[in-house]
């Protein structure tokens, strides 16, 4: 499985780069809001995850994966261990740039920067659960289409639902955010089994 993770790794290298200095800059442009940051690093995570099946895909590498002495069920493994590393990776990272920023210019509270890592994280935790068994069964392209969606429509219900609710911004500070959190940590892990057990057993019965 490590081998595999390194492919996709070294697949992925320019892309990283490139991720990496328009996170700095955005560092630069968004350092007193902490959401934009760190949203826009699982976003680049998530897209580096979808560029490794986009190359697998191009060179037709899961068929070539079937002549190797890798069973499949070590294939989806892989590709969960990287999304997942990389989310975790990604949102840590950008929690520190943001968090180190604010204190240098004394503008940004530490829990901000925390909890929009753990809202982001989660958040794309949950639309990774949803694309990466589609990834398997669908071509990337059309993937791409429902990860998108999984995206866009949750946020706009929400939005939607508070405005016709009229929920003031004073009662959302007062929820109790970490049994929220470690609540919904909970889901994804549940979430994130039963897609892997799915995962498997398509690409099991997906003739390669």
């Amino acid at each position: 499985m490590k081998g595999l993770i390194v492919k996709d790794l070294m697949v992925a290298g320019r892309q990283i780069r490139t991720a990496l200095v328009i996170v700095l800059f955005y560092a630069v442009l968004f350092w007193r809001n902490a959401a934009v940051l760190v949203g826009l690093m699982s976003l680049m995570c998530m897209e580096t995850v979808v560029s490794s099946f986009s190359y697998d895909e191009a060179s037709r590498f899961l068929s070539y994966a079937a002549a190797l002495p890798v069973a499949r069920r070590t294939i989806v493994r892989a590709k969960y261990a990287l999304g997942f590393g990389l989310l975790a990776l990604g949102a840590g990272g950008s929690a520190l740039l943001t968090m180190l920023v604010g204190v240098l210019a004394g503008g940004l509270a530490s829990l901000e920067a925390l909890g929009a890592a753990a809202g982001c994280t989660l958040a794309m935790g949950f639309v990774l659960c949803l694309t990466l068994p589609l990834m398997f069964r669908l071509p990337v392209a059309r993937a791409r289409v429902f990860m998108t969606l999984a995206m866009i429509v949750p946020t706009l219900l929400i939005v939607t639902l508070m405005q016709v609710a009229d929920v003031p911004l004073a009662a959302l500070e007062r929820a109790p955010w970490p049994l929220l959190l470690a609540g919904m940590a909970l889901l994804l892990a549940v979430c994130a089994a039963a897609s892997y057990r799915i995962a498997v057993r398509l690409v099991q019965h997906r003739d390669l």
